[in-house]
């Protein structure tokens, strides 16, 4: 168990004053105001808040879903450096070989939990 304290949660409900979160693995399993308790991580005043959710990108960090497992894991890294914790890759109309191909190599990173999904743009529901 971890517990991380900082001097502003980031929460659904206003908490008044600094407050700290217990971490089990991945997950954050409880929120509390107060004073941490001895060995917290003190992230001093910066503001803790849950990982952001992204649902349409199309890469990011130099790199394009559409080019590949590995430049998607390059995305997904830029991501994360900045606070986005669960992504959907998005990949712009194209042919259906193409887009069969470009699925294929993303569907090993949403087995792997590193997407979570692949969204497609395009005439799919009008034709």
């Amino acid at each position: 168990m971890l517990a991380l304290a900082a001097s502003r949660l980031l929460t659904p409900e206003p908490l008044d004053g600094p407050g700290w979160v217990e971490v089990d693995g991945d997950r954050i399993v409880a929120v509390h105001t107060g004073p941490a308790p001895v060995g917290a991580v003190d992230l001093g005043d910066a503001i803790l808040a849950p990982g952001f959710v992204d649902i349409h990108g199309h890469g990011g960090g130099g790199a394009a879903y559409t080019d590949g497992p590995d430049a998607a894991r390059v995305a997904l890294a830029a991501h994360r450096r900045h606070g986005t914790t669960s992504l959907v890759a998005s990949l712009v109309t194209d042919t259906l070989d193409r887009l069969e191909a470009e699925i294929r190599a993303l569907v090993p990173l949403v087995r792997e939990g590193e997407l979570a999904g692949i969204h497609l743009e395009g005439p799919w529901l009008s034709d």
